[in-house]
């Protein structure tokens, strides 16, 4: 049987105190002759600075596990990849022993998955790296435990609040699920409604701004693997010719865009032309095998073709001592991304469009580079490989994208919305931006080549190429009768060993046999109808969270799944502490000895250091100075 998500450790309250409070200060008026008067102004005073105390009131929180990284981190490990520069993060709070927090040197994390070129990093050897890279504790937040008492929580809001299971013990959620709600997890989206009558529709973020930090990287073309690419692995991006109606084949185009491959940009001048040129996406992911091959310096096989995108999350993709894998089962087909990129126009002539494809759907923004006006649509294909296709407009818009000029461009499709933004402002258009849901959700030969680029008699130039895709959030459900878990909507019956995911995940180079695959043993998660005062609460790391999804009901609630609205302790609004960042000794910095170095160093035991015990075993830092304040990571939470 596959193993189910693992136990959370919940957010501990740092040392259950207040984080900041204000503090009434002395009162130096004068001292008033008329005693009603003034024992009405104290009461008013008193009232105001009470309500300004309970406004201001925060406590603070340490994040232990990663249940909602992306956007917050509990105990990790940074590393920066050698073949592609990519900075990331990796998970490691399976290092420590959940109850105890002491080191687990059978646990230590030995390697993880670079996110952009798949490139695995050493993080620890014990011949060749002992000293390893230093582990961090998890992001410090502040929680305000105010808004809820006033206010109703809001959908998307990060919330910290006693598990219903164990009310001693906090947890950290996103609110996914709102009072009087039946919940549905399916395609990785959440679907809401109320009333068994009405249909489940996509549950929207209200802002479009907060999709944007719910975002993980699919590939920054600023930091190609140079030397896999020099030995022949195939560039993600290219300038390409349909060779079918549809979309589905595509081949080089020697005629059209002009790659830069040494600047990472992409150029056309096609004034003279009024022919549609295209750049596009192809998802060639090296696998272990080829960068086996690499090392070695055998020939690289790149004939496999790209494959579908995946819910891979580098934030679980790391190796344990014994070459235990953990985040290896990226097998579940995402459709929701967003390109990011530069363009920089010459003149105010022709047409430029953006395409991201969704299975059956193929979504569009058009720009008419004379007017600035900007066209939201998309063509329909169906099951049909021939047209004619249905082209469906939802929306237009005057946008600044009129003449020359270098502008910073975001296309979304997220949720079955499609969202512009320019120069970092969201563009508002004069209609509705959301489609329907197709009648055929599964991916196709389209969606190998999912992002395109096109220009139609007008002269560019593009770089900074940024690919992200959106949270994937997996319809795991626990059963009550036996507890048996079902991974991405795949039975665990179907799907209850690693082979099977392997199986799964290698299907992503062809997407009929993917989704035939996937549609014979995939199910929907549906949760029953939340009470007046219920909510629903689900992690960001959807694969590795322990949350409303999977809870046990050892308390014999009627909703085993809720969080009660007497459980909320408050909203969480600002990381104020990610970490230190070392510096000197290579970046490591240095451990305190002497008898300060328990603060320094992690113990395996009571008083016992893995040295100690086992003499082949160097120390392992959890703090080291010198350091300063890692401000790029202090953030308003969204």
């Amino acid at each position: 049987m596959a193993k189910p998500p693992k136990t959370e450790k919940p957010a501990d309250a740092a040392d259950k105190s207040t984080a900041s409070k204000s503090k009434t200060p002395d009162d130096k008026r004068p001292a008033r002759s008329d005693g009603t008067r003034e024992t009405i102004e104290s009461v008013v005073v008193a009232f105001i600075l009470a309500f300004l105390v309970r406004t201001f009131e925060a406590e603070a929180f340490v994040i232990p596990t990663g249940s909602m990284a992306p956007t917050l981190f509990g105990r990790h490990i940074d590393f920066t990849c050698p073949e592609c520069g990519t900075h990331s993060v990796v998970g490691a709070s399976s290092e420590l022993d959940r109850n105890t927090e002491y080191y687990v040197p059978s646990q230590r994390i030995t390697s993880a998955l670079c996110p952009n070129c798949r490139y695995n990093n050493q993080i620890f050897d014990a011949e060749t790296k002992p000293e390893g890279l230093p582990g961090f504790k998890g992001d410090r937040i502040l929680v305000n435990k105010f808004p809820y008492e006033f206010w109703e929580p809001q959908r998307w809001d990060i919330v910290v609040f006693k598990f219903p299971e164990d009310p001693k013990t906090n947890y950290i959620k996103r609110l996914v699920g709102l009072p009087g709600e039946e919940i549905r997890i399916e395609w990785g989206d959440i679907f809401t409604r109320k009333g068994e009558t009405e249909p489940f529709r996509v549950a929207h973020k209200d802002d479009p701004n907060k999709q944007r930090v719910l975002q993980l990287l699919v590939h920054d073309n600023e930091k190609p693997a140079r030397g896999l690419i020099k030995r022949g692995w195939p560039e993600r991006w290219a300038a390409l010719k349909s060779e079918s109606p549809d979309g589905s084949r595509w081949s080089s185009d020697a005629d059209g865009w002009k790659a830069d491959y040494e600047g990472r940009t992409f150029q056309i001048d096609g004034t003279a032309s009024d022919e549609e040129r295209w750049i596009r996406y192809r998802h060639f992911v090296p696998s272990q095998d080829d960068w086996d091959a690499y090392a070695a310096e055998r020939p690289l096989i790149t004939d496999r073709g790209p494959m579908l995108i995946s819910d891979f999350c580098p934030y679980n993709a790391y190796t344990q001592r014994g070459g235990r894998a953990s985040g290896r089962d990226d097998a579940f087909w995402v459709s929701d991304l967003t390109i990011n990129f530069d363009v920089e126009i010459d003149k105010a002539q022709g047409e430029f469009q953006i395409e991201l494809t969704d299975g059956d759907y193929r979504h569009r923004c058009r720009f008419d580079l004379k007017t600035g006006k900007a066209t939201l649509y998309y063509i329909e294909t169906g099951m049909k490989r021939d047209p004619p296709y249905e082209e469906r407009q939802l929306a237009t818009a005057q946008t600044n994208l009129q003449g020359s000029g270098k502008h910073s461009i975001s296309f979304a499709n997220v949720d079955q919305r499609l969202c512009l933004w320019i120069d970092d402002s969201l563009v508002e258009f004069d209609g509705n931006t959301e489609y329907p849901a197709p009648a055929h959700p599964g991916p196709g030969d389209v969606d190998l080549a999912p992002v395109g680029i096109a220009a139609n008699g007008c002269q560019l130039k593009v770089s900074r190429l940024l690919l992200q895709r959106d949270v994937y959030y997996r319809s795991d459900a626990e059963t009550v009768e036996g507890k048996q878990y079902e991974y991405g909507g795949l039975t665990s019956n179907a799907y209850g060993t690693e082979d099977n995911y392997v199986k799964l995940r290698h299907l992503l180079y062809d997407p009929q046999a993917w989704y035939k695959e996937f549609a014979d043993k995939r199910a929907v998660a549906n949760f029953d109808a939340l009470s007046a005062d219920e909510f629903f609460m689900m992690g960001d790391n959807s694969p590795h969270s322990l949350d409303g999804r999977l809870w046990p009901n050892t308390r014999g609630a009627k909703n085993r799944h809720a969080v009660p609205r007497s459980a909320l302790v408050g909203k969480a609004f600002f990381v104020y502490w990610p970490h230190g960042i070392p510096f000197m000794n290579d970046g490591r910095g240095y451990g305190i000895p002497g008898p300060l170095k328990w603060l320094s160093y992690h113990r395996s035991g009571p008083g016992e250091y893995p040295e100690q015990r086992d003499p082949a075993e160097a120390p392992y830092t959890k703090f080291t100075v010198p350091f300063y304040p890692n401000v790029f990571r202090m953030h308003r939470i969204r």
